[in-house]
């Protein structure tokens, strides 16, 4: 299956993207200087879940995303920040 992205840069020919920052998140569990996010997803091609573990230290704010692809092929994904 192919299937290609809009281009959203078109002065670099790139697709940038995110849908799952429009998806709802559940809080799966949390502590004063934590949280772990998650939620589903089924937006062709791209089924799977998504879990972000959030923890604040005195100096530093830490994020951790997980994406575990539940489709039946290859999903690309990624993360940049």
């Amino acid at each position: 299956i192919e299937h290609r992205m809009p281009i959203t840069r078109p002065d670099e020919g790139t697709a940038l993207h995110g849908f799952l920052r429009e998806q709802t998140w559940s809080v799966e569990a949390s502590a004063p200087d934590a949280v772990l996010l998650a939620c589903a997803f089924d937006r062709l091609p791209f089924r799977g879940i998504g879990r972000c573990a959030i923890r604040l230290a005195e100096d530093r704010l830490r994020l951790d995303l997980h994406l575990t692809n539940t489709a039946s092929s290859p999903t690309p994904s990624g993360c940049s920040g």
